[in-house]
């Protein structure tokens, strides 16, 4: 097995900006979603908690409200679109 030296702190800033999941991050990166919550945990420096769940996971949207304005935004959504929705809510008064 081919064990290879990771640069975790760039990995981690690189997982930030990208706007993946980790499971789709880590997926397109050949990473081990255990090692990278294992890293990101010692990164942080905080406990790493487990949260049993019960049934299936359901992502909804998340809703952004400013004043009488609304937005609703899907799981999957486009980073650059949100980006550009929240720009011009930002300029509403």
């Amino acid at each position: 097995m081919n064990k290879q030296k990771r640069d975790w702190p760039k990995i981690l800033k690189d997982h930030l900006a990208s706007g993946e999941s980790v499971k789709e991050f880590c997926e397109s990166r050949g990473i081990n979603t255990t090692v990278f919550y294992k890293n990101r945990k010692l990164a942080c420096g905080q406990p790493l908690v487990e949260i049993p769940v019960v049934g299936s996971l359901e992502f909804g949207p998340i809703v952004v409200m400013h004043g009488e304005f609304s937005v609703s935004i899907p799981y999957g959504f486009d980073r650059e679109c949100l980006k550009s929705v929240l720009e011009v809510i930002g300029e509403l008064k």
